[in-house]
């Protein structure tokens, strides 16, 4: 004797498309809590804010360059602006906010560069933590650091720096360029005569540009040193 029963394949099946249908409607009616949301729409807006003073500056491949050349030629003015429209509104970019705080420091605006510096060192710091072997991460730290007043700190990133630099050359850097930014790390921690040989071997190694030597604030305590002058002469002259 038998009793007709339900098929049970077909409840697995009926269960699964329910299921699937209760998953889409899910994620269809879903609506972030409101403190998700509105991260995800700052996070957008700084984006596009990002964009625009990038696009102000003509892209933030080529404001470096550019903000060099207007210093090199002693216009700060126009430099530091270009610094500016780079940073506002950008708060996470490291080089944006060096660039600003380095050119505020060299025209003796202490108290902005102090203020540039804190709202970008916890984003420094927060770079070294992620990248402990980046040379240029500890270097970007050291000169926030230094803003703020904190000249213990900044020696330590200084030191980093330098002996991370030292140890390896990263392979987007020419020769030239490796013994230069050595040069700038050795000078910035005080070692003159250590930033001195290697901007002697940079000159050599085919480093030129001479305009930027002579007001890089790295290097300002190596052109102090009148061997700065004599090194510079050379590398103007040229190949013997």
């Amino acid at each position: 004797m038998s009793k007709e029963r339900p098929h049970i394949g077909g409840i697995v099946t009926i269960a699964a498309i329910a299921g699937m249908v209760a998953a889409v409607w899910t994620v269809i009616t879903y609506t972030p809590p409101k403190d998700v949301l509105e991260a995800q729409l700052e996070r957008l807006g700084r984006q596009e804010r990002a964009r625009a003073q990038a696009d102000r500056v003509g892209g933030f491949e080529r404001a470096e360059a550019r903000i060099r050349d207007l210093w090199s030629r002693g216009q700060t003015g126009e430099a530091l602006e270009i610094a500016r429209s780079w940073s506002k509104g950008n708060r996470e970019d490291v080089v944006a906010g060096y660039w600003r705080v380095a050119l505020l420091t060299s025209v003796g605006d202490l108290d902005s560069a102090r203020l540039a510096a804190e709202r970008r060192i916890d984003r420094a710091v927060a770079e070294t933590d992620a990248r402990p072997n980046d040379a240029e991460a500890w270097y970007h730290r050291g000169w926030f650091e230094r803003a703020l007043g904190r000249e213990l700190d900044a020696s330590a990133s200084f030191d980093t720096a330098a002996e991370l630099l030292a140890a390896r050359r990263p392979s987007r850097m020419g020769d030239h360029v490796w013994q230069y930014n050595i040069a700038c790390y050795e000078s910035l921690r005080g070692n003159v005569a250590s930033g001195l040989e290697a901007l002697d071997r940079a000159t050599e190694l085919g480093w030129n540009d001479g305009a930027w030597m002579r007001v890089d604030p790295d290097l300002a305590s190596v052109r102090m040193d009148a061997r700065f002058n004599e090194i510079a002469a050379r590398m103007d002259r040229g190949p013997d």
